[in-house]
């Protein structure tokens, strides 16, 4: 398993916006997302708090 910061993921998904907005951008989308966060398995309360996500590799 292979574990990346939050910051450093939506960074890659938005490069060229500020790290912070980046971060908010990513959140929103995840949140917007109700698929993704069945298969994730996370809570709003953890999403909310998570600085890094994993994923198998």
């Amino acid at each position: 398993m292979h574990a990346i910061y939050l910051t450093d993921l939506a960074l890659r998904y938005f490069p060229r916006s500020s790290a912070r907005s980046a971060v908010t951008q990513l959140r929103r989308w995840i949140n917007l997302n109700k698929d993704l966060q069945k298969k994730a398995g996370r809570t709003s309360l953890q999403e909310r708090t998570a600085h890094a996500y994993a994923f198998a590799t």
